[in-house]
């Protein structure tokens, strides 16, 4: 069964804790891209309340 679904992500700009990768960091997908992991954007969100807006069988 497969279902598509929206979801409501309330998230204050004031709430996100920027992070920088360090180390060995391997993704397959990125690097597929040509992303330099090094200049990668990462953010940390402690809480992060949702609900779901809709929601459909396909």
């Amino acid at each position: 069964m497969i279902a598509t679904t929206h979801i409501d992500l309330p998230i204050a700009l004031a709430e996100l804790q920027p992070l920088q990768l360090e180390g060995l960091v391997s993704c397959p997908h990125l690097a597929a891209m040509g992303v330099d992991l090094a200049d990668a954007f990462c953010f940390r969100v402690p809480q992060v309340p949702f609900r779901v807006v809709s929601e459909r069988l396909l």
